[in-house]
């Protein structure tokens, strides 16, 4: 079947802030839509309309509808979404993207874009499309009514829900108070797997609007916030859950949406860093959502942040222009988020080891946070937790020193201390050795090697404590698990000796099956290790480095960041800077360094930091 022709759409007059409403006429479930747009003039207290966030899914899948009695080419979804909340007795004036945006006008795209914060601000609510409904989500939203009534009555109604789960992202145990309800988590994630939950734009939708409610068919709606507050509740009661359910990503899609929607107040989920507000946090979440358009990772997220601020960055760093190269935004983003919280903090999804073995991809400098790139398992690494660390020792940067300056667009000069270089680095513990419990054996027994290698009284140990009769030095331990229990929170000695007869139990009898004790600590030394290398380094240091790292490449601290990294050398240092300049590799973990005694002592000894140029 052939397309309709393109809609003649009306320019917007950009001058007066206008933009398009589109009016559903009533009619029954039967009936085909008739729909007609209007224009209308942000901050206008006449138009009163309401928003519709639906998924785009996949968007080759096309229906025709009636705009103005002209067939228009739109998404399937979005045709789906508009019948959902069309009213059988009067109309409904509505905003959605796909028909009050052309979007075959990339000027007229960037221009919306900038006023989509005005538009779902304005609107008296957000109305969400989840999809149709079907029996198993039935199943699930009653689970979800019927933990919110335990929610609201463990907390006195409400009153102390928001003070608990702050407390819990902010570094608080989860909770052991076992749920009542009987949970069926296959039901539930027929509520939180909607692919809604998964996209990219919706964290804005959702957020600036007054009030958002979810309908799932026709014949249901449920207010987000209630969504929203039933899964954060679960990730507080983890105790709870089984590992398959606690493990799925479409729990915490859902829940991490809770501090910027419902409470719009504290840390985001993992507590790895202190705005939720802020460019840093926002770039951090748009890596694990969905967009059709790499570009939207930035721009979908711009609404959300305050550039009224006297002390905001540049600006002119988060122009919207989908004319320009994918890396050029995603470059300008970093610094505006190294700028906005004078903190290096975003660096946790930079680096060479992000991409595929390049350099150079697509002319894109290392430090860039290349939130564009899904994280990919069977290459990425987890990042270390900015919580859990503070190699810095408190040392900050300056703003000044942080402006687009001499250094160049793409060069990001940063003061800090290279404090070593790698002497030998360990095989990389891939994805696969978790399941060739031989090979790992291998690479665990090379790591004894490389220490028997080093001098005793060289080895910058950090921990007087050792397991009785254990071989393994607690520091080869917290380096291994980069100091993390199965908890995620920092290792103690209970911890120390429980990994201690893991690996040695590992070295010594890897086909022998694990105990349900050792599995936790197991999952934990996996999540650590994987898509990393343990090195040795020429003063002593012993940790953990990327998998694109190498002998000879250098490891250092960077002001305000909370985690060190691994450097290499450029080969082509260009004769107009002073300093050498080098690529940066990912973060590393490395012994002596990461609660910033190394940082502590060169102040001590009157040792300023250097200006490192990274590219």
């Amino acid at each position: 079947m052939q397309n309709p022709p393109e809609f003649p759409y009306e320019p917007l007059d950009k001058a007066q802030k206008s933009f398009r409403l589109l009016i559903i006429l009533a009619g029954r479930e039967e009936e085909a839509l008739q729909l007609r747009l209007s224009h209308a003039i942000i901050d206008n207290p006449a138009a009163v309309y309401e928003t519709i966030s639906y998924c785009w899914q996949d968007a080759t899948q096309r229906s025709s509808v009636s705009v103005d009695g002209r067939l228009v080419d739109v998404p399937a979804s979005a045709v789906a979404a508009l019948k959902c909340v069309r009213n059988a007795e009067r109309s409904r004036v509505v905003w959605i993207d796909s028909i009050c945006i052309n979007q075959s006008d990339l000027s007229e795209r960037a221009y919306q874009v900038a006023l989509m914060a005005n538009i779902y601000r304005s609107a008296k609510c957000n109305l969400v499309y989840l999809g149709e409904n079907d029996e198993p989500t039935r199943k699930g939203f009653e689970i979800v009514e019927r933990l919110y009534e335990e929610i609201r009555r463990k907390t006195l109604d409400l009153s102390e829900f928001n003070d608990l789960i702050e407390r819990y992202l902010e570094g608080n145990p989860y909770s052991n108070d076992k749920i009542e309800c009987q949970l069926d988590e296959s039901a539930l994630l027929c509520v939180f797997g909607r692919p809604w939950f998964q996209r990219l734009w919706i964290v804005q939708e959702a957020a600036l609007s007054a009030a958002n409610t979810c309908f799932c068919g026709r014949d249901f709606s449920i207010s987000l916030n209630v969504l929203l507050r039933v899964a954060i509740w679960l990730c507080y009661h983890r105790p709870s859950l089984s590992p398959w359910f606690w493990n799925n990503d479409a729990l915490h899609d859902v829940a991490d949406l809770w501090s910027l929607v419902d409470n719009k107040n504290p840390a985001p989920a993992d507590g790895n860093y202190s705005d939720p507000d802020s460019m840093t946090s926002l770039l951090l979440r748009s890596q694990y959502r969905h967009c059709s358009d790499p570009r939207d990772k930035v721009f979908g997220i711009l609404s959300l942040l305050n550039k009224e601020d006297e002390n905001s960055p540049e600006t002119s760093l988060l122009e919207v222009d989908y004319r320009r190269p994918c890396h050029e935004i995603m470059r300008d983003a970093t610094r505006y988020a190294v700028q906005e919280l004078n903190s290096l903090n975003i660096l946790k999804a930079a680096g060479c080891c992000r991409t595929d073995h390049s350099f150079e991809l697509e002319g894109c400098p290392s430090w860039v946070a290349r939130v564009d790139l899904q994280f990919d398992d069977t290459y990425d690494a987890e990042t270390i937790s900015n919580l859990s660390f503070h190699s810095h020792a408190g040392r900050g940067l300056y703003a000044d020193d942080l402006r687009t300056n001499y250094a160049g667009h793409d060069v990001l000069a940063v003061p800090g201390y290279t404090i070593a270089h790698i002497v030998e680095v360990s095989d990389i513990f891939e994805p696969s050795v978790w399941d060739n419990r031989a090979r790992l054996a291998e690479i665990l027994g090379s790591v004894n090697r490389m220490i028997e290698k080093l001098d005793a009284e060289d080895i910058q140990w950090r921990s007087d404590y050792n397991p009785q009769g254990s071989d393994i030095p607690v520091d080869v331990i917290r380096a291994l698990t980069l100091d993390l229990s199965h908890n995620r929170k920092r290792c103690n000695a209970i911890d120390y000796i429980a990994f201690d007869q893991l690996l040695k139990k590992l070295r010594s009898d890897p086909s022998t099956p694990l105990e349900d004790d050792e599995e936790k600590y197991y999952t934990a030394l996996r999540s650590s290790c994987s898509n990393r290398r343990f090195f040795t380094g020429n003063e002593g240091h012993i940790g953990m480095v990327p998998r694109c790292a190498r002998s000879g490449d250098h490891l250092a601290v960077l002001c305000s960041s909370s985690v060190p990294f691994a450097l290499r050398e450029s080969r082509n240092n260009d004769e107009r800077y002073q300093n050498t300049r080098f690529w940066l590799l990912g973060q590393a973990w490395i012994n002596g360094v990461m609660d910033g005694y190394y940082v502590e002592s060169a102040l001590e000894l009157g040792l300023e930091p250097e200006e490192l140029f990274l590219i």
